[in-house]
């Protein structure tokens, strides 16, 4: 796991672990729909944990090309 010197940004790369191995155990399933969203939203907080570290704030967005 990837440790972070802040707080903030460790449990926003924690969450998205979370949503990863969900997505993992979605798509496994064939729940395609489902997986697809998990992997969206640990997609989104990767990027937010990213961002709070190199860039001290992070973008209110849910487009991935935005983050």
């Amino acid at each position: 796991m990837t440790e972070f010197k802040d707080s903030e940004p460790q449990r926003w790369f924690e969450k998205a672990e979370e949503d990863l191995d969900n997505a993992v155990y979605l798509i496994e399933d064939n729940r395609i729909d489902l997986g697809v969203f998990e992997l969206h939203q640990a997609l989104e907080k990767s990027f937010k944990a990213y961002q709070i570290t190199f860039e001290e704030s992070y973008d209110y967005s849910h487009d991935l090309l935005k983050l």
